[in-house]
């Protein structure tokens, strides 16, 4: 199997592929399409089946603000974490009344949800 680099860059509409071991160029229209686009080229360039030829794509974008990206997936996990406990929290606070002889209707009233989402927590 032949393996090729490429590189991919935006230009107007247009993702341009560029293969320079091939000396040959190609465009996709979006990014999911870039790989087949590249790997297609280099088959009918070595006149190849696609599965005998290999592409490594990089796909050249603006710098991304990398920092803000990971501070952003941080928060999305920390919230999550959050959740998972605020919802293990109120399971507790349900079990504790319910083992108190509350009824799930006066566990809504009291907590102010409906008495659907207690029988939630208690399952």
């Amino acid at each position: 199997m032949e393996t090729f680099n490429a590189t991919a860059r935006r230009q107007g509409k247009w993702w341009v592929i560029e293969i320079p071991e091939l000396g040959h160029t190609t465009r996709a229209r979006t990014v999911v399409e870039i790989q087949d686009v590249a790997t297609g080229l280099a088959a009918v360039i070595r006149d190849v089946d696609p599965s005998e030829v290999q592409v490594n794509v990089a796909v050249d974008t603006p710098e991304l603000p990398e920092a803000t990206w990971r501070e952003a997936r941080e928060k999305t996990q920390q919230a999550q974490q959050l959740t998972r406990e605020a919802a293990a929290a109120s399971r507790e606070v349900v079990t504790s009344l319910r083992s108190s002889g509350y009824t799930l209707r006066d566990i809504a009233a009291i907590l102010g949800i409906s008495h659907q989402r207690v029988s939630q927590l208690t399952t």
